[in-house]
């Protein structure tokens, strides 16, 4: 069973059917508990009596779950996702693999790309975009799921030898949602930039805003102050800037379980809301900021 299923809050899960039945099924009570408490997990609802069963029909429902997230791509004109691994990130076996193949990928004496892009949880949006932008020569030199951490560690191999003009990161969520304390998230942060700063003198660097979670307040209370102090560290030099895609994504009106802790609403037009990601118009809006970030800084 995939650990990552057994940390994800009920009130995330019960929103998707082929959890939802597998939930309903142990515990017809699940969405009343998911509401009484948005932070309980699966961990909660599993006894000796049901441990056996309960885990296989999760696994099943998670085997299903990721073939259809990799179907779904051909709605973003994308045939496959050609590093299927790379929704596998975590293991140390499975991120060696997965660097390996980047590096097959993209030899370094090459310099195929002129814009790079990493930190994606959402391969879909960023295989996308490698379509969408290769005017600009732009490589997906992401790993779905990772987190900081990892992309200190991984660094050097999969980025330091490339001579982009710049670097797109998107950033926040994953390290967020994995209960990586704030201050650490921001700490991490300011070394990873400062990493690339020194070792990519002439790129520009693009912080992303991380991705909203819908109907998690808790995380969205996190990013919106995880990039407010993103966006003050970006001011701090001339090659570090910030895209804030996030008001893109909200409007002032919606549906209540949508609801932000400030009032805002997330907009249904933009999510694929069984899922925590963006549908193909949310990934449209997301390319035309990046588009007009280049322009803004002439590259």
């Amino acid at each position: 069973m995939d650990e990552m299923i057994m940390n994800v809050p009920l009130s995330f899960l019960v929103q998707v059917d082929l959890f939802a039945k597998v939930l309903e099924k142990y515990c017809p009570e699940v969405r009343k508990m998911a509401a009484e408490d948005p932070a309980l997990t699966i961990r909660g609802l599993i006894t000796d009596g049901n441990r056996e069963e309960f885990l296989a029909d999760l696994a099943a429902a998670n085997e299903a779950f990721n073939k259809a997230m990799l179907d779904e791509v051909k709605e973003f004109g994308v045939e496959a996702d050609p590093f299927g691994l790379r929704t596998q990130w975590g293991t140390e076996e499975v991120n060696e693999q997965v660097v390996r193949m980047i590096e097959e990928q993209y030899p370094a004496g090459q310099r195929k790309g002129e814009i790079l892009f990493y930190g994606p949880s959402n391969i879909t949006l960023w295989f996308s975009l490698e379509k969408d932008m290769a005017p600009y020569k732009a490589q997906n030199h992401g790993m779905g799921g990772c987190i900081d951490d990892d992309l200190m560690r991984y660094a050097p191999r999969l980025l330091y030898p490339y001579e982009p003009k710049a670097v797109f990161f998107q950033t926040g969520s994953n390290d967020i949602a994995g209960g990586i304390p704030l201050e650490t998230i921001l700490e991490n942060k300011k070394k990873m930039y400062a990493m690339f700063l020194a070792n990519m003198p002439e790129a520009q660097l693009i912080v992303c805003s991380g991705l909203p979670l819908p109907g998690r307040t808790q995380f969205w209370d996190a990013t919106v102050k995880t990039n407010e102090l993103l966006r003050q560290m970006c001011a701090e030099t001339d090659r570090l800037h910030f895209m804030d895609a996030s008001d893109a994504m909200l409007t002032d009106a919606g549906p209540e379980n949508l609801r932000t802790s400030d009032g805002r609403y997330f907009n249904p037009a933009y999510y694929r809301m069984d899922k925590i990601h963006l549908n193909k118009k949310g990934h449209d809006v997301w390319t035309a900021l990046m588009k007009a970030k280049l322009a803004e800084l002439g590259i």
